[in-house]
This record gives structure tokens, C-alpha cells and sequence, in this order.
């Protein structure tokens, strides 16, 4: 007997399986590893975040220091809020790192421990996939997959991020775990999911959330079935004992006082001293002013309308289930809801800084993925039940904007994280009202500009903290505005304002030498500052027409080792310090000295400056000869008879020391040491400032 035709809307089983296999195919195996293997292709493409060697500090100490000692020097190496983040997954990120490089699989430090974070959010690619299938069958987890990998923040984040891509992967990984064990109720489930938990506090302190969703998740079904809270209360201390013996396992610091330690962690994050200017709104405000709405809508503006809108969908059908009092085919949306929503109200609760766009929200997208993946099942299968067109025309309209969405992220490309979307009026509409490039991702690229097209012996100034971010070859130094600067490079963010005083960095009024902009919007802008420039090779100066009336022998003088304030020296007769008999090996030390050069004869004056680490001479007012670690730098001047105002500054950071000038007069048939003999200071220092 021949089967009447199927009609439109409906589904044999067989077809059914094949679609199941084919979404577990391509959810487990086709995306999780095509993105894998195009993030792998561009990892060199991502510079360093802003903090990025201050997490992997945290991995450093506990791989090298921590085996030693113990806890005993923590103090030396990690600042307070460095000993209250979790040091699970920077341990994996140092020895990960180190383990590519010393194999020499990855040749570049930076490119080595940004694989880890590539794995990291893979795996969280996968785990939303199991997420969504597990809660609301394979379809959706497909489609829940594809809408988190769609997510700019998260591909921008997926290379470079070593704390909140890891914690939303254990976060997503716990929320899989808590899920199977409500739903097969074995101890064994509840045993892992706990164990997961801990695991993601011990990366970061946002995972001290998914306990509370947990409980909060179940609560209604408890209520509506008490018998059953014994029960669950048994397994849900079974899996609140394994999150803190986890937490124990993978954190030192806890286990000597485990109460006091969180609380420590809980108040180190919420009092934490950062206070930097924040643009938002329009408005620079100090990170702890910032209004409590900054989260809702940072996450409004930086998600793709096309997610917020298929989210709204879901919240939308899980509104109507609850009012209809289907609660248990609403308790996937309701986990998801709750994983939204509770973390991010809980941090406007605690008063903590507010800052860096979403980066610290990033263990909440999964949760609006879930949403967004729930709101386009429920749509499909709302127009396959009405028989809207044809399904093809029906799968163009549903890829159309999953097409789009992958043009952008090849348009933004490397810059994701600028990513805002129309209600902010794209990238170019949002500068005048939020920060974009908070992380400092556009250094990279600027530096391989600034190797290729600035002269070597360049001056630069950054703009904030952070000069360890930048990639350059030898020949350039970093110098405060004192040091007068040939280059100033501006990474447009609040924080500028404070330690930019030299322009309005929103609307800069110096010429811009170069400009790296995402759809018309700048987030790093390099300018020349030409009042600046040193003396060319061969150039004059004139000696000094106003000079103090007693000078005495050598240089005033003044030196800073470990960071301590600068204290006077006695004249300095020479500047020297010895390569070998020195005590600033491995020290910060920084000399300052001033005074006058007596030129006795008309004529070509050579010098050279020699240092580990760098060094910058002034003559007359001018920059004459800057130098860079472990090389000596020459110019030749014309000079008069006279005095010339003369100031030098050196500083090193790591490694051995070592600092010399020498010069070759008109009359010398050789280089020599600049001694007392043609150097003086005033004998009558007003105030004694800093030379």
C-alpha cells in the first residue's frame, strides 16, 4: 500500500535523524573546528590586551616561584588583585605558551599564549552547541552555536582574552553539567557539575555565580513538588562541597582559610582602587561613578540587533509558558534567563568599577546565545507551521543576516571588539559617545607602522599606561612629555584625558601622521609634535645667553632605584656607570642630571651615548642624541665658544646597567670621556627640583 505524500509541515522520523546527525555533525565537528582553524591562521593578527602580561604574571609566579617558596613572596610578585584572581587557567596559559615556544611550534611570545585562549573558546563553541541541544533538542543548539560565534565580542575576545573567555567556558561547561543532572538526577552529575563550578572560580571570580543561578533555577520546581527538596538539597550540597574542594585543589591561597580568602576575593573586586576616567554616555566619569546601567547598555549596543531581537523572542515565549504554567518546558529558557540576567544585576548591585565595554560580561553571552539560538527555532518552526513560501525562500530570509553578520566580522577584522551596533549608530556614532578600543588591540598594527616608517631613534609618547603592549625593534624609546617627544601615539579611550593634557584626544588639533579607524571611526591616531625635534646631523646650536652667575664642576644630579623617590647625588663629574662594577643589575634606576657644556673652541663636535637601558641627552635646550638598549648612538653639532644648557636622563629596567658619554671637541684627535673639566651646574640651585 503506497504512503499518501508527506505535506509541507510535516517530518518523517527518518528525516528527523538524518537532521539530528547532521546538527551533531556540524555542531561537534565542522564549526567547532573550521573556527579553530581560521583562528589559528590569524593568531598573528592579534596584539597584546592591556592585560594580558598582568594576568599571566599570576600563571608565572604559581609555574616558577610558587614550587620554591610558597606562598611567602606572593606579596613580592602579585599585587592584591592579581592574589584574588584565580590562577587555574593562567597556569595553563604559562606552561601551554612556554611548552609552543620551547618546541618552537610558535615562534612569537605573544602569538604562543594567545593558542590556549583559541582552544578556550572552541571548546566553548562546542559546549553551547551540547547547551542548546541538550535543553531544546540539536536544532537549537546549532543555532545557538552559530549565533555566539556570529557575536563580534566573542571572536574579538577568542584570541586574546586570558580570564573571561576561559571563565565562560567553564561557566557554560558547569550550566551543561547542572542541566544533565536535573535531568537524570545521578550524584555523579551533580559531582561534576560542582566540581566544574569550582573550577571556573578558580579562573575567575565570576564563577561563584553559577551556584547561586543553580538554586535559583530550581527553586520553582521544588516549590511546586516539595517532596523533592530533600532530595535536592542532598545533591546540591554534594556539588557545593566539590565546587570548594575543587577550588581548594586548583588555588593555594584558599586552603590555609577558606572562608576569610573569599571574602578577601569578594572585597579586593568590589573595593578595588581602580578609578580611572570612563567615556560613556558622552561623559568622562571615574569608573566607580559610572551609572548602574553601564552593563545593559554596553551588552545593547555591542550584541547584533539580529540577536537582541531573537532573544527578545524567546524571553517572549518563556513569558508565555510560565503564564500558561508549562514550567517545566520553560526551564531551559528560565536557565538561560536567569545566567543573563542575575550575574550582571548582582555586579551593578556591588558597586564595583564599571569599565571596558562587555569584556567583563563575557560569560553572559553564552546565556543570550542560548536566547538568541531558542527565538529563531521557535520562529522557523512558527513559519514551517503556517507554511510561509517555500522552505528554501524560508532558509535564504533565516541565513541572510547569519551572511551579513559574517561579512562584518571579516570587515572589522582584527578589530571586532569596536564592534557596535545601529542603535549606537555603528562604530562612527558611537566614538562620540563610548570608548571602542578599550583593549588596546590597534598596538599591534601600530607598531609594525612605527617600525616600518618612523626613523630609528624616534621619541615616542603613549598616551596611558602600558608601553609593554607595543612590539617594536630596537631604535625607538618611550618618553614622558618632559623628555620632548617626536611622536605622540593616542589610543582613544576616557582614560586619556587624565594624562593627555596636551590635546583634546576626541578632537585633536595636531597633524595626524596615522590613523587606524573601523567604518570610519578612529581608535588610534599617531601625531608628529615637530616643536620637538632634535638637531639634525650637522646642525648648530648657540650657547646660552643667560646663565647663573657661579657655576660649580660637574652635573647636579639625582638617582631612583626601585621605583623609591629620586634623592640628590653629589656632583656628578662624569657621566658613567661602570658595565660590571655596578649595584642596579635587574633594577629599576633611573638618573637625572643637568647643568651646563663649556665648548672652548668653534667647530664640529662629535658625541656618543652608550646604555643599557635607554638614555636621551639634551644640548641647548634640544634633543641631541637618544639611545636604546645596548647601543651607542652618535651626532655631530656645530657649537661656539660658551656655555650650552645640558640634560641627561637614563633609566634602566631590567637586565645590567650601564651608561657613558663621550665626546670628540674640534681639537681631539679621538672620542673621550665628557669629564668636570667641560662640565658645570649652578652652585645656587633655586628650590632643588628635579634636573
Amino acid at each position: 500500500m503506497s504512503s499518501a505524500p508527506a505535506t509541507q509541515g510535516s517530518t518523517s522520523p527518518r528525516r528527523t535523524a538524518r537532521a539530528a546527525l547532521a546538527c551533531y555533525v556540524f555542531g561537534l565537528a565542522v564549526v567547532p573546528f573550521a573556527f579553530l582553524a581560521v583562528s589559528l591562521r590569524n593568531v598573528h593578527d592579534y596584539g597584546e590586551t592591556s592585560d594580558e602580561a598582568y594576568d599571566l604574571m599570576i600563571g608565572r609566579f604559581y609555574v616558577e616561584e610558587y614550587p620554591r617558596t610558597g606562598l611567602a613572596r606572593i606579596d613580592d610578585f602579585l599585587d592584591e588583585l592579581q592574589q584574588n584572581y584565580g590562577p587555574f587557567w593562567d597556569v595553563i596559559a604559562v606552561r601551554s605558551g612556554d611548552a609552543l615556544l620551547r618546541r618552537g611550534w610558535v615562534k612569537d611570545p605573544t602569538t604562543a599564549y594567545h593558542v590556549p585562549v583559541v582552544v578556550a573558546s572552541t571548546l566553548l563553541l562546542g559546549t553551547v552547541f551540547l547547551l542548546g541541544a541538550s535543553a531544546c533538542g540539536p536544532a537549537c543548539g546549532l543555532a545557538a552555536q552559530l549565533a555566539l560565534l556570529l557575536m563580534p565580542q566573542f571572536v574579538g575576545h577568542s584570541q586574546n582574552n586570558q580570564k573571561d573567555q576561559p571563565v565562560a567556558l567553564f561557566f557554560a561547561l558547569a550550566m551543561l553539567a547542572f542541566l544533565l543532572a536535573r535531568r537524570r538526577w545521578s550524584l555523579r552529575w551533580w559531582l561534576t557539575a560542582g566540581c566544574l563550578a569550582g573550577v571556573a572560580f578558580a579562573v575567575k571570580i565570576n564563577g561563584i555565580f553559577v551556584l547561586p543561578i543553580v538554586g535559583l533555577w530550581s527553586l520553582p520546581s521544588l516549590l511546586r513538588a516539595p517532596r523533592r527538596l530533600l532530595p535536592w538539597l542532598l545533591r546540591f550540597g554534594v556539588a557545593a562541597v566539590a565546587a570548594a574542594g575543587t577550588v581548594l585543589l586548583l588555588w593555594p591561597r584558599y586552603r590555609a582559610h577558606p572562608v576569610s580568602s573569599l571574602l578577601t576575593t569578594i572585597r579586593a573586586f568590589r573595593d578595588h582602587p581602580f578609578n580611572e576616567l570612563v567615556f560613556y554616555m558622552g561623559q568622562h566619569t571615574p569608573a566607580r561613578e559610572v551609572p548602574w546601567h553601564f552593563p545593559f547598555v554596553m551588552l545593547g549596543v555591542n550584541t547584533p540587533l539580529v540577536h537582541l531581537l531573537l532573544a527578545l523572542v524567546a524571553l517572549a515565549v518563556l513569558a508565555g509558558l510560565l503564564v500558561r504554567h508549562r514550567f517545566d518546558e520553560a526551564e531551559p529558557l528560565r536557565l538561560a534567563a536567569l545566567w543573563l540576567f542575575v550575574p550582571v544585576a548582582v555586579q551593578v548591585a556591588s558597586r564595583a568599577p564599571r569599565c571596558d565595554g562587555v569584556r567583563h560580561y563575557l560569560y553572559v553571552l553564552p546565556a543570550l546565545a542560548l536566547l538568541s539560538g531558542a527565538g529563531a527555532v521557535r520562529l522557523w518552526r512558527w513559519a514551517d507551521e503556517r507554511r510561509l513560501g517555500p522552505r528554501s525562500a524560508r532558509a535564504v530570509v533565516f541565513a541572510l543576516p547569519a551572511l551579513l553578520l559574517l561579512q562584518t566580522l571579516v570587515a572589522y577584522h582584527p578589530y571586532q571588539v569596536v564592534f557596535f551596533n545601529r542603535l549606537a549608530g555603528g562604530p562612527s556614532g558611537a566614538r562620540e559617545r563610548f570608548e571602542l578600543d578599550y583593549s588596546g588591540t590597534s598596538l599591534l598594527e601600530a607598531s609594525r607602522w612605527i617600525d616600518s616608517r618612523l626613523p630609528a631613534g624616534s621619541r615616542l609618547w603613549f598616551t596611558q599606561p602600558g608601553i609593554h603592549r607595543f612590539r617594536l625593534d630596537e631604535g625607538y624609546s618611550f618618553v614622558e612629555p618632559s623628555g620632548l617627544p617626536n611622536y605622540k601615539v593616542s589610543l582613544l579611550r576616557g582614560m586619556v584625558k587624565t594624562y593627555d593634557t596636551d590635546d583634546d584626544y576626541l578632537h585633536p588639533r595636531r597633524k595626524i601622521v596615522y590613523e587606524i579607524a573601523v567604518e570610519g571611526a578612529p581608535i588610534l591616531q599617531i601625531f608628529v609634535m615637530p616643536e620637538n625635534a632634535g638637531v639634525p646631523e650637522g646642525g648648530s646650536l648657540r650657547p646660552a645667553s643667560d646663565v647663573p652667575e657661579r657655576l660649580a664642576p660637574g652635573l647636579a644630579a639625582q638617582l631612583s632605584v626601585d621605583n623609591k623617590p629620586h634623592e640628590a647625588l653629589p656632583a656628578l663629574e662624569r657621566p658613567f656607570i661602570d658595565r660590571k662594577d655596578n649595584p642596579y643589575y635587574n633594577r629599576t634606576t633611573e638618573l637625572l642630571a643637568s647643568g651646563y657644556l663649556r665648548a672652548r673652541l668653534a667647530g664640529t663636535h662629535l658625541f656618543e651615548l652608550s646604555s643599557d637601558d635607554g638614555s636621551t641627552l639634551w644640548l641647548g635646550g634640544r634633543p641631541l642624541v637618544t639611545n636604546v638598549s645596548g647601543r651607542a648612538t652618535r651626532r655631530s653639532v656645530v657649537l661656539s665658544p660658551g656655555l650650552y644648557p645640558l640634560r641627561l636622563r637614563y633609566r634602566n629596567e631590567v637586565g645590567g646597567a650601564y651608561l657613558d658619554l663621550l665626546w670628540k671637541p674640534p681639537d681631539a684627535l679621538e672620542l673621550g670621556p665628557v669629564t668636570a673639566a667641560a662640565l658645570l651646574h649652578d652652585a645656587e640651585p633655586p628650590g632643588g627640583g628635579s634636573p
